[in-house]
């Protein structure tokens, strides 16, 4: 890896897992905008924005610190405003009886220690398609738009308050390549759980799944994100004693993508977090 790459990864660590890292062999680093866009690209400019004043201090030069500075209070303050927001849309619908299952998002910004860092355009919306009609209905009735149907994904904004809501019929799209993911997820409904946060979600076996499978996805079709990664660390590390990680290996292993998710594990072990479990070691 490059040093900025390596720096990036030591500032994740640091930041979100509060782990103590040595960034002595950065003192004369001068690859300061190369380390910008990486964290641009990778929407880690909050998550890492407090560590980076707190190691190189003056030592960051006065442009870059700006610029930082400004990308962290913008990448914090729009994501405050959008959660607080789609809190209050979400409790409407569930006192309507209308909630969906939410995937990603709110489900695990409560696992960084500022949750606010952990930003997203939209949230990830999986419904029952019967109860499709109703929900749109009063979305509409909240002031939401639909911008863009596909034939699994359903796009909504509210473009008074700047949320976007996907809306999925299923967990991934209907098209026959996708067919056996979408099987693993048969009668999520009656397995789902509220989280402290109010937020309905899928169970915590079905989530670490559904991640990891998102995560193959993305490889696939555009490549994983670091933030990806940090989510499937973050939750592994919270609720890897609630689930029977025999059981999920099982199912990738069913699906074919256990290779990836060995590999995954095995770099979140490398260069994430050193305590988690990888799918390489455990047994069937």
């Amino acid at each position: 890896m490059k040093p900025y790459e390596e720096l990036l990864l030591k500032l994740i660590r640091s930041s979100v897992l509060q782990s103590e890292e040595d960034f002595s062999e950065f003192s004369d680093f001068e690859d300061w905008g190369d380390l910008f866009t990486l964290c641009s690209v990778h929407s880690v400019v909050g998550m890492t924005y407090d560590k980076l004043v707190e190691v190189f201090g003056d030592k960051l030069p006065e442009k870059y610190a700006v610029w930082f500075k400004h990308s962290a209070f913008k990448e914090m303050s729009f994501q405050t405003v959008r959660s607080l927001t789609f809190i209050n849309f979400y409790q409407r619908l569930k006192e309507l009886n209308l909630a969906p299952v939410i995937l990603k998002g709110e489900v695990l910004r409560p696992l960084y220690p500022k949750p606010e860092s952990r930003t997203s355009l939209d949230e990830d919306f999986l419904i029952d398609e019967r109860n499709y009609e109703a929900l749109t209905d009063e979305l509409t009735n909240m002031g939401f738009e639909e911008v863009v149907q596909g034939d699994d994904d359903k796009h909504w904004v509210n473009k008074k308050y700047s949320v976007y809501f996907e809306i999925h019929t299923t967990p991934f799209p209907t098209e026959k390549s996708f067919e056996k993911w979408n099987k693993v997820f048969d009668g999520y409904q009656a397995k789902t759980i509220v989280n402290d946060n109010g937020i309905i979600s899928l169970s915590r076996e079905d989530n670490l799944i559904f991640l990891i499978l998102h995560a193959v996805k993305h490889f696939v079709f555009s490549g994983v994100g670091i933030k990806q990664i940090l989510d499937i660390a973050l939750f592994m590390r919270e609720y890897g004693d609630e689930i029977n990680m025999e059981r999920v290996k099982e199912t990738l292993k069913k699906v074919k993508v256990l290779t990836f998710a060995a590999e995954l594990t095995a770099f979140i072990k490398e260069y994430i977090y050193p305590d988690t479990r990888t799918f390489g070691d455990i047994k069937l």
